[in-house]
């Protein structure tokens, strides 16, 4: 997939861009937006099946292809939250720094969020979330995604898909439902529609 960049986050050639990022340690302290690591298989339901796989049928509802697509462009068509990147405590096992996105119709409930004090809300099917991840010399190095399924998707993630890996370059290293660490981290924020938001004095 090929990506066009209007700002100098530009993905270094060095790296080879796929997230291994550990489980989350059971809080995520830094009003950030989403954790990654998988505790089974790429896209595992637990019972339900084989990989990315819900219900009955088997089949499964995301087009995560469609997903990479939609972020290929994030750096004009989604709205960046935060004003400076912020250091995550939980990401690639903590102390890197991350930026926010989200599509521009979601931003402002986004914004609502005030992670000392999460009220109830509810994002509509469709909504995405992404967060860059950035080396030493803010370069982009993969990062992780967010997006609301149909209802009824997964009752036990609050229907959300979660995605890790080489986002920015159409490249998934793990994905599904039940990502252990995302979901380890965000049921404490499940008020919010498992969403951790970020400070009104730290917003753009």
């Amino acid at each position: 997939m090929k990506l066009k960049y209007s700002t100098p986050l530009v993905l270094a050639s060095s790296f080879c861009f796929l997230l291994l990022a550990p489980a989350c340690d059971g809080g995520d302290d830094d009003g950030d937006d989403d954790v990654g690591d998988t505790t089974g298989e790429t896209g595992e339901t637990g019972e339900t099946g084989e990989t990315g796989e819900t219900g009955e049928t088997g089949e499964n509802p995301i087009d995560e292809q469609a997903i990479l697509d939609t972020i290929a462009t994030y750096q004009t068509d989604f709205v960046l939250i935060n004003k400076a990147p912020f250091e995550s405590g939980a990401h690639m096992g903590g102390g890197i720094d991350v930026n926010i996105w989200v599509q521009a119709d979601q931003a402002d409930l986004y914004k609502t969020i005030d992670p000392a004090a999460p009220a109830e809300l509810s994002f509509p099917e469709g909504t995405i979330i992404l967060k860059e991840h950035f080396d030493d010399e803010m370069n982009v190095v993969g990062g992780t995604v967010m997006y609301k399924g149909p209802e009824g998707y997964n009752a036990d993630s609050g229907d959300w898909w979660w995605g890790m890996g080489d986002l920015l370059g159409g490249e998934l290293a793990n994905s599904g439902p039940n990502l252990g660490g995302c979901i380890g981290c965000h049921t404490d924020v499940s008020v919010s529609d498992w969403v951790y938001g970020v400070a009104a004095a730290d917003q753009n």
